[in-house]
């Protein structure tokens, strides 16, 4: 009889990453379970911090931990980013720049800049908002990988401080 080894971490992670990014852009499921997938997908406490932040600034500014509701409402609404009181908006965007700083390993930068542009633009939305939601997730993609390649190794320390601010953000708002 042969062994079985299991998946290694590194397959581990990266289906943690790829089933957050799935919760993010269907817009299905609970924000609970995205951070506990963001942060095993990461691997590293300072990466999982901040996706622990930035999930909870996302439910914090929305009133609630379902991304059925939470797409809804970006449905109705238009963007987290661009809609509702600024102290709110601004929460957004410090936790989409935090989970694109943070500077995840590997591919899993793809996925933290995929859920970014969704955080920003939305994930679900009417079909006219389908396009700029496609685009957002795509320059959250590229953002990461470039970060991840040129900023500096003080980015982490900005990403831990943005994601703060945009649990401070989302409370005051």
């Amino acid at each position: 009889m042969v062994p079985w080894s299991g998946p290694s971490s590194d397959e581990l992670r990266t289906g943690a990453g790829v089933g957050a990014a799935l919760l993010a852009l269907s817009s299905t499921g609970e924000v609970v379970l995205l951070i506990v997938l963001l942060g095993a997908a990461a691997g590293e406490l300072v990466v999982g911090a901040v996706a622990l932040m930035a999930t909870a600034a996302v439910a914090l500014r929305w009133g609630t931990t379902s991304l059925d509701a939470i797409g809804g409402a970006q449905t109705v609404l238009g963007p987290a980013a661009a809609v509702g009181p600024p102290l709110a908006a601004a929460s957004m965007w410090c936790a989409a720049a935090a989970l694109i700083l943070v500077k995840p390993r590997g591919l899993t930068a793809l996925l933290f800049g995929v859920t970014a542009g969704v955080i920003v633009a939305g994930p679900a939305g009417a079909l006219g908002q389908v396009v700029l939601r496609g685009a957002a997730a795509v320059l959250g993609a590229g953002l990461a990988l470039g970060a991840q390649r040129f900023a500096p190794p003080a980015a982490r320390s900005l990403a831990l401080v943005l994601a703060a601010g945009a649990v401070g953000l989302a409370l005051i708002a």
